[in-house]
């Protein structure tokens, strides 16, 4: 029969085995995203688990496409102007 020092001793070394592979995963930040598991990619690196966005894509403000515009025509317009 076991003595205590030797349960003790089972039970140390099965807490340091098994903790050692328990990782809580973060926070959900919201509820648009989504946890991708570990996984590895076809070059061989191991991707960790982590949360991606699934909701809705953003817009993006048109007012920087107008001001590319706007100065692509006044370049276009000094062209070959003497």
């Amino acid at each position: 029969m076991l003595n205590n020092i030797s349960k003790l001793y089972i039970v140390i070394i099965f807490t340091l085995i098994t903790s050692t592979y328990i990782m809580a995963r973060p926070p959900k930040p919201n509820p648009n995203f989504v946890w991708i598991p570990k996984h590895r990619i076809q070059m061989g690196v191991i991707i960790p688990g982590h949360w991606e966005y699934k909701g809705k894509k953003h817009k993006k403000s048109s007012s920087k496409k107008r001001h590319h515009k706007k100065y692509k025509s006044m370049i276009g317009g000094f062209r070959g102007r003497r």
